[in-house]
């Protein structure tokens, strides 16, 4: 899993990596016993792309982190992005 270019580097990015494995595992063995998996919770432009490539995953809470942004950059800005991170 790669996470996007705006993410740490060195030692950061390859801990962010094994973090996102451990999520993918935790999802698999989950889906496994026949739960719906979600996301939410400090998702964010940077990591959601590393997260939506997990396909257990079958729903993200990211609205906090859309509606943060489009403080600065309005909605449809915003939406529009996270549109582009997820699928990175």
């Amino acid at each position: 899993m790669t996470l996007s270019s705006r993410a740490a580097h060195g030692e950061g990015e390859r801990r962010a990596a094994g973090e996102v494995e451990r999520i993918r595992q935790a999802a698999v063995h989950a889906k496994s016993r026949g739960l719906i998996v979600a996301a939410g919770h400090g998702l964010t432009y940077r990591n959601v792309g590393a997260l939506a490539a997990i396909p257990e995953i079958t729903e993200f809470n990211i609205g906090h982190n859309i509606i943060s942004r489009a403080v600065f950059v309005g909605l449809n800005q915003a939406v529009r992005e996270m549109i582009t991170a997820i699928a990175s």
